[in-house]
């Protein structure tokens, strides 16, 4: 009891704060500057904001005042100002400091003009790159802020990429300054003495020489061979046959790399000495923190089993295979072990299994729009992919739920199960749909895929508009359709490329043998390319089309499957589906055959600001509706294709115009006003349309 009591008078005492020991209170401080700024208060407080917060911290020390006009100075350095003075002035004003920072910044710098001489292997405009000079994105001639810093590195970067090139003696002198204040501008010169270029004339090998292996080794020494001779070459070959040796199971190979080069001679000679250790093979195959994931769905991704002699490429492949599943945040596999027979270890770290997104959008028909929904990864153990999202705008609502398995028996076929329902409200027509979807896809490469489905679905038309006489008003019907698709993407960005293309053809064959109730053939294709012309500006351009040819029974196709044209994402001066033929009550109706064509400038004007120029060609094909004909519906096949293919090339309609795209998280927003050349009044096409929607037009 008296212990007890002891110690609550001990905690008591100690919870007593000693004198003094409050928290001093933060001082009041006022910053000001005075003189010719050159600079904002606001980058200068940036630049020196520890400093500055600690003389806001008692005590008060005058130091640390000198240390922000450090920072200060610094900052106008690196901004092109090498006469810039910053000098503190401490004055106490009723129990306050005032610190004033007095600045002389002097004239602003610009690197003018380089001279290089000497310089043979790279010319001019790769020397200035180095130096930051150049054109803009307006192809003006860049002039970067004068900093010495600036130009030193530039000049040791210089001579690592002529050494990269094998140019190991190159020299670069001291460089020339003259610095006119009055110009504001600095001028350079700079001597280059190049030297010999050194290459590889020999790579010679000695140890552990397996003969099984001389072919491989061989044939890396002949890709060696008259490489410029640079310190990455010796690392690349020592990677090399580590690889050639663990591929045939030997992990613990050393290999060491020996430079050997007479006194000004560009031949050199690499002596490479291997030492194989032992061979290895599996002993067991061990999973390390796996949770939900089952045992029999990681194996089948395994390219090593027990009694495998080991390979150093079925490992990373392991690994590779393992991160495409989606499903695992980290995979690491590796050896355990110093004999002969190793454990292959597989450690996982699983990624969260639920993921839900919300993504706003918007469109210059459907207006405010947003798709929102969950996906379940890697449901019941075997990486399967389960979602389901909905959509909803002014004109549109649809449910759609999918089971997808990215890697149908650890390969690069994929296979998607898919359900929807959708409320859609078309310009002249009201259209719901119920249906199932079943595709599978095949990545034959990182850029080519190949997919192949079957699909079928219910479409129920409605609420169509008055006087629409000319349109075979069908009210619903059923479609079975089997479809092929390749696709061929070397994009660089899936947003704004800058360089690539995207090109794509789809086959579709819907009949009664489908489980349908209208025949047809339907053929669409188009290609996307992209090209920079400068590192903001790009080139883009993309032609598609399309063709649909009725079954031999077929005289007029539902509305729902015609091609439509016109809006945001194809002939920019029309409305969504505007272009083409209309019925009585200036409604579109769409045609069996459909092309767009364009061309676009971007320019990038800021880092997240793109502004462009663009011109849209398009068409649909038959071009006059049977009203516009003053005939009543087609009740020949052969007149209807004989229409279509007439007028496949004729009646297209233009769209020139410019836009502004600005990029968020969810894409590039983008505001398009389009004038049409060629506005038909007969058919009331408005002369001008604005879209604004979200992603680029393709």
């Amino acid at each position: 009891m008296l212990k007890r009591f002891l110690g609550l008078i001990l905690l008591c005492i100690l919870a007593v704060p000693a004198p003094g020991s409050h928290e001093l209170e933060p001082l009041e401080v006022t910053i000001r500057f005075q003189g010719r700024e050159g600079l904002r208060p606001k980058r200068l407080k940036r630049a020196a904001s520890r400093e500055l917060e600690a003389l806001r911290s008692p005590p008060f020390k005058a130091s640390r005042a000198d240390d922000a006009a450090h920072w200060m100075q610094l900052a106008y350095l690196e901004a092109g100002y090498p006469w810039a003075r910053v000098n503190p002035r401490i004055e106490e004003h009723d129990g306050s400091s005032v610190v004033t920072f007095h600045i002389e910044a002097g004239p602003k710098v610009r690197l003018a003009e380089t001279t290089f001489s000497g310089n043979e292997a790279l010319d001019r405009d790769t020397l200035e790159g180095f130096l930051g000079l150049g054109r803009d994105r307006l192809f003006m001639r860049k002039t970067p802020p004068f900093v010495r810093s600036h130009v030193d590195s530039a000049i040791l970067a210089i001579t690592q990429h002529y050494r990269s090139l094998g140019y190991l003696d190159v020299r670069l002198s001291a460089p020339n300054i003259l610095v006119q204040e009055f110009e504001g501008k600095a001028y350079l010169s700079l001597d280059i003495e190049e030297g010999i270029r050194c290459l590889v004339h020999e790579v010679s090998y000695e140890g552990d020489l397996l003969e099984e292996l001389l072919p491989d080794l061989e044939a890396l020494r002949d890709d060696m061979l008259g490489q410029p001779y640079q310190n990455r070459l010796e690392l690349l070959l020592k990677s090399r046959i580590t690889e050639i040796y663990g591929d045939y199971g030997y992990p613990d190979c050393d290999v060491n790399v020996t430079f050997h080069r007479k006194p000004f001679c560009h031949e050199v000679h690499l002596v490479v000495h291997i030492e194989h250790g032992i061979q290895v093979r599996i002993d067991r195959v061990r999973i390390e923190g796996k949770k939900k994931t089952r045992t029999v769905f990681l194996q089948r991704h395994f390219f090593l089993k027990p009694g495998d002699l080991y390979s150093a490429r079925r490992e990373r492949e392991t690994a590779r295979k393992l991160h495409r599943t989606g499903i695992f945040s980290q995979v690491d596999v590796f050896l355990e072990g110093k004999e002969e027979e190793r454990d292959l270890v597989v450690q996982v770290k699983e990624a969260p299994s639920m993921e839900a997104f919300l993504e706003p959008g918007w469109g210059s028909y459907e207006q405010a729009r947003a798709t929102a929904g969950l996906r379940k990864k890697n449901w019941l153990g075997h990486g399967l992919l389960l979602g389901t999202e909905g959509k909803a705008s002014l004109v549109h609502r649809s449910v759609h739920a999918s089971l997808e398995s990215p890697h149908l028996w650890a390969s690069d076929l994929s296979g998607r199960l898919d359900t929807s329902l959708l409320r859609r409200e078309e310009p002249a027509y009201t259209r719901r749909e119920v249906g199932w979807d079943l595709m599978s896809s095949y990545a034959w490469s990182k850029d080519l895929s190949f997919s192949t489905g079957y699909a079928l679905r219910r479409t129920d038309l409605s609420d169509w508009e008055e006087d629409g006489l000319s349109l075979d008003r069908e009210e619903g019907y059923s479609l079975g359709s089997i479809r092929i698709q390749w696709v061929w993407d070397t994009r660089n960005d899936v947003f704004l490329p800058s360089k690539g293309q995207r090109s794509h053809a789809v086959v579709e064959h819907a009949a009664h043998l489908w489980g349908g109730e209208v025949d047809f053939l339907r053929v669409t294709t188009g290609i996307k390319t992209f090209h920079g012309i400068s590192p903001s500006t790009v080139l883009a351009f993309r032609a598609q089309a399309g063709l649909i040819v009725p079954g031999s029974n077929e005289v007029a196709l539902p509305v729902a499957e015609r091609f439509f044209n016109g809006g945001e994402n194809s002939v920019r001066s029309f409305r969504e589906a505007k272009l083409g033929p209309r019925d009585l009550s200036g409604n579109p109706t769409g045609g069996l055959a459909s092309s767009v064509l364009s061309l676009e400038v971007r320019q990038r004007l800021m880092k997240s600001l793109t502004a462009s120029l663009f011109y849209d060609l398009g068409n649909v094909a038959p071009n006059r509706s049977p009203a516009e004909r003053e005939k009543e519906l087609y009740t020949s096949r052969a007149d209807l294709l004989s229409d279509t293919l007439s007028d496949f090339f004729h009646d297209f309609r233009g769209a020139i115009g410019m836009g502004l795209m600005y990029t968020l998280p969810v894409g590039p927003v983008r505001l398009d006003m389009a004038f049409n050349p060629w506005a038909r009044q007969d058919r009331g096409e408005d002369s001008m349309a604005m879209h604004l929607s979200i992603g680029a037009a393709y």
